[in-house]
């Protein structure tokens, strides 16, 4: 089984969605939004989107990280909760992932930080939010990650979505 690939923009490519599906917009208003949309999905191709692998164990490895991506993790807690040596688990990561361990969290944490942003939580409370503890690491995490600053993703993120 494949699961489908992370995708950095998917909270927001479901809000258009669902802004189009509401029916509350004019014609113009939802081509807009489909604009929009289209931009996003083009994004999320060239973006550092990560192809999963591996079947369920991949998938509660994926929820685990979900339920889990505000706290401090670890590989050798993430190894012990699965049952694997941390060695071991850390080439299944890779090899199901692409990535490290850390880069896979990072992903994550930084796809839930792109909601908060958007919603309009600040900096440092997504920095907390999102399980980085010094809201410089969290900036220079989100600039490898997004090509810019959290604040700057934000205010890009608002003005998109004023116009639509």
């Amino acid at each position: 089984m494949t699961l489908p690939t992370v995708c950095k923009n998917f909270d927001e490519i479901q809000g258009c969605i669902q802004s189009i599906l509401k029916g509350k917009s004019s014609t113009s208003r939802a081509l807009r939004y489909l604009i929009c949309l289209f931009e996003l999905i083009c994004q999320s191709g060239t973006d550092e989107s990560y192809s999963l692998q591996g079947g369920e164990e991949t998938a509660r490895l994926v929820s685990w990280i979900e339920q889990h991506f505000s706290e401090r993790l670890t590989v050798a807690e993430a190894a012990a909760y699965f049952g694997y040596n941390k060695y071991y688990f850390c080439k299944w990561i890779r090899r199901h992932t692409g990535v490290s361990f850390s880069e896979f969290v990072n992903a994550i944490r930084i796809n839930h930080a792109c909601t908060l942003l958007v919603s309009g939580y600040s900096v440092e409370e997504c920095a907390e939010k999102c399980g980085y503890y010094a809201p410089s690491y969290f900036i220079k995490i989100f600039k490898q990650f997004m090509k810019q600053t959290p604040k700057k993703y934000a205010e890009q993120k608002k003005s998109i979505l004023e116009k639509a």
